[in-house]
């Protein structure tokens, strides 16, 4: 449930390291298993368990609880700065603050999160030239688009400021729209994923969430002159967010459109 709803908008995560994680806790070697495979399997159920809850109190609800618990045992070998899994770590505990407000702040979490993404330089790409892994680098750009797009929609409830402002960062996507399905390196025609889980819904927010930071900085944190004609301003902004609904991807479910 989490990989198919929350994972393919905010891919926080490599896919092929979650499943890693996850035999490392079912090992029968128990100390295999680092604390940030146990917070990351628990934080997982946990969401999962969350978004599915219809209520405060109902046994979705109370499943997620006890996994974020089982989580939070672990908080001070995995909760520090320094490293990108902390980070990640954070990101999601930011996303079961969102779904249970009643036990944590997304707010406060998500400028944490927000803070820790930049002391270790994630907001912006390495200059041309620096050796670093492709796998490497596509960690950093997710993980930071995961957290622009958490934080954009948390100050927007919220009506609060951003963490960090657009010009500050400059980071490219880690993945694109394919024009069409790619195919395997051997020439042979067959296609073959690139990844294991789309990356379509995940570039569609993060395009919303753009749209939504630029009118949002203009309206709310460009000055305090008030406009003489703010009209044709918001028509151009609701008409840009129209378009981009109506260029959602093909393959978006009913319910995740």
């Amino acid at each position: 449930h989490y990989l198919n709803n929350i994972f393919v908008l905010l891919p926080a995560f490599d896919e092929a390291s979650f499943y890693a994680s996850f035999d490392n806790m079912y090992s029968s070697n128990i100390r295999k298993a680092e604390p940030f495979d146990h917070w990351i399997v628990r934080m997982v159920l946990a969401i999962g368990s969350a978004s599915m809850s219809q209520q405060r109190g109902d046994p979705d609800y109370m499943e997620g609880i006890g996994h974020v618990c089982a989580a939070l045992e672990y908080a001070e070998a995995v909760l520090h700065p320094g490293n990108i899994a902390g980070v990640q770590a954070l990101v999601l505990l930011t996303e079961y603050a969102m779904l249970d407000p009643h036990h944590f702040d997304s707010w406060s979490l998500i400028g944490a999160a927000s803070r820790a993404m930049t002391d270790l330089g994630l907001h912006q790409d390495p200059p041309k030239g620096t050796p670093m892994l492709k796998g490497k680098l596509e960690l950093r750009r997710k993980v930071f688009h995961c957290i622009y797009a958490l934080d954009r929609s948390t100050s927007l409830v919220q009506t609060r400021a951003f963490s960090f402002s657009d010009d500050s960062a400059k980071v490219k996507l880690p993945f694109h729209k394919p024009s069409s399905a790619p195919t395997s390196p051997s020439g042979n025609g067959s296609p073959q994923k690139a990844w294991l889980q789309s990356y379509e819904q995940a570039m569609d927010l993060i395009n919303l969430r753009q749209l939504q930071s630029a009118w949002y900085t203009d309206l709310f944190q460009s000055g305090r002159t008030r406009w003489e004609e703010p009209y044709p301003y918001l028509w151009d902004t609701c008409d840009a967010m129209r378009r981009w609904f109506d260029n959602l991807s093909p393959t978006t479910s009913p319910n995740m459109r």
